[in-house]
């Protein structure tokens, strides 16, 4: 698939990671015994931030940044934050069974442990507390009296083994929706694979793709044509938790979608036999890598660059480094590596700068003018070229665009926009534009397309509504308006009843114009 504009940023990301590893691979050969003293003080630094940002959020002194979560660390999402603080417990519990910490660092982490196990369920993240969970029974079994026991009882084997599928139970249905939801995505994503023969889409492709399959699979069911939309055909399961993202939740199955079965198949198998050789060396080191790795089925880390950091050295430091890999030629290779991604880094320094910078331009700009349009617009025209690559200004942009009558280019923006991010709402402003255009085919289309890209939202129908109406189509208006009196939103909102009343209002229209 074509780039879109978030493509040079996933670039971006794989450099610059390979080079982190390489750094620290490299690193761990010349020091190993002091890089992991050096980590376990950089991270007791990074996780005590994090365990007190979250107990400043959980107080009240500090703003989650969410309207769901009260504690999001400075993630702003209770996911990554959970998953961080599985990471604190499964990185520090093993150190604290060995005398390789001493003194103030061992308080300070004795802390953070029992900090991070208090603040783990108000992070509310299962992806959490199930890698935590597995990490746990690990280092459970890692010992040679509890494999014992284990051996010797039978019962207890399977009362763990019933406790576990109980938890799990319990887990899915805590937050079904959201559980719901989330397998929607993998099955799709699956799908996504499979007809693209195991090829990938391309780099932040991911949204756009998964977008289309979706309206591929619900416009067949709900059986789309002239006469309207089945959404009854749809089970309320699927039709409630098909919501649009940005990422399906699991870093293995997106690895899949993006880059293809081989890279997924790849990626697996070198977490896979990393996990087993370190855990079999019984490398405390393991679990934490063990714990991330479980995290990203069902989360997903691989995209904040603190999990990433995180999971690309405890790679390095699962690895054993063995007398063979000391070798010059060992030594030599990854130095040329490093090198390599160095050097292709500093040749595209002045995009990567422009990229980290455009986001705050934005900002700066966003907040100077937001109160009037007109100086937005003027704004937005003269940066344009230092800003075409952000999502957010290209949507304000296209929006104002619109506003401004000037269609054609709000058309091009926005589906610029949708690329990134294929977001029902802007899809629907696409038809807007179109409508305004008086292309009403293309309108149509786009609007259909809006409402089956999630079809628990009532404003797609609207919007067919009013383009019958203006097409003078009353039929197929009555159609919609029959389709939206029994529909039911995901939720209820004053949002939502402004639109009902609106559809009633436009009924009334065309009554009164038939009397």
């Amino acid at each position: 698939d074509k780039a879109n504009i978030q493509t040079n940023k996933y670039v971006w990301l794989i450099v610059s990671s390979f080079s982190t590893y390489c750094f620290f691979r490299l690193i761990m050969i010349l020091i190993k015994t002091k890089m992991s003293v050096i980590w376990i003080w950089l991270t007791a630094f990074f996780y005590g931030f994090e365990i007190v940002y979250g107990i400043l959020q959980l107080t009240g002194l500090l703003d989650s940044g969410s309207h769901i979560f009260a504690i999001t660390g400075s993630f702003a999402n209770a996911g990554p934050f959970g998953g961080l603080l599985t990471l604190c417990i499964c990185s520090f519990l093993p150190l604290l069974r060995t005398d390789r910490i001493k003194g103030v660092l061992r308080i300070i982490i004795y802390i953070e442990v029992i900090l991070s196990f208090s603040l783990i369920l108000p992070a509310n993240s299962r992806a959490a507390i199930l890698a935590l969970i597995v990490s746990l029974l690990l280092m459970a079994y890692a010992s040679d009296s509890v494999r014992q026991k284990m051996r010797d009882n039978k019962k207890l084997v399977i009362a763990i083994f019933v406790a576990l599928v109980a938890l799990g139970v319990f887990g899915y249905y805590i937050k079904k929706p959201s559980a719901d939801g989330r397998l929607f995505a993998a099955r799709r994503s699956v799908a996504i694979m499979v007809s693209n023969r195991g090829k990938g889409v391309g780099l932040a492709n991911y949204s756009k793709s998964y977008a289309k399959e979706k309206v591929r699979y619900l416009s067949r069911i709900m059986e789309d044509d002239a006469e309207g939309l089945k959404w009854q055909n749809i089970s309320e399961s699927e039709r409630m938790n098909c919501g649009n993202s940005l990422n399906v939740y699991n870093d293995y199955l997106q690895i899949g979608v993006e880059c293809g079965f081989i890279p997924m198949l790849l990626f697996c198998i070198i977490c896979c036999v990393v996990a087993f050789f370190s855990y079999k060396a019984r490398n405390t080191w393991s679990y934490p890598f063990i714990a991330l790795c479980v995290f990203a089925n069902f989360s997903y880390p691989m995209m904040t660059s603190e999990l990433r950091t995180l999971f690309i050295v405890l790679l390095c430091l699962c690895v054993n480094t063995s007398d063979k890999e000391k070798n010059l030629y060992h030594k030599i290779s990854l130095s040329v590596a490093l090198a390599g991604t160095i050097l292709f880094i500093w040749n595209k320094r002045v995009d990567f700068f422009h990229y980290s910078q455009s986001n705050k331009m934005y900002l700066d700009m966003f907040y100077r003018t937001k109160d009037d349009a007109n100086e937005f617009y003027n704004a937005a025209e003269s940066m344009y070229y230092d800003l075409d690559d952000n999502f957010n200004f290209l949507l304000e942009y296209g929006k104002c665009l619109y506003h401004n009558k000037e269609y054609d280019k709000s058309i091009s923006e926005l589906k610029r926009c949708a690329d990134v991010y294929a977001d029902p709402n802007i899809v629907g402003l696409i038809g807007d534009n179109y409508c305004k255009k008086g292309e009403y085919d293309k309108a149509e289309e786009y609007y259909r397309q809006s409402f089956m890209m999630e079809p628990n939202l009532i404003r797609p129908l609207y919007n067919l509504a009013r383009l019958y109406l203006k097409e003078g189509d009353t039929a197929r208006f009555y159609t919609i308006y029959d389709v939206s009196r029994g529909f039911v939103p995901k939720k209820e909102s004053d949002r939502t009843g402004g639109i009902r009343i609106a559809l009633d209002n436009l009924y009334q229209e065309i009554s009164n114009n038939n009397k």
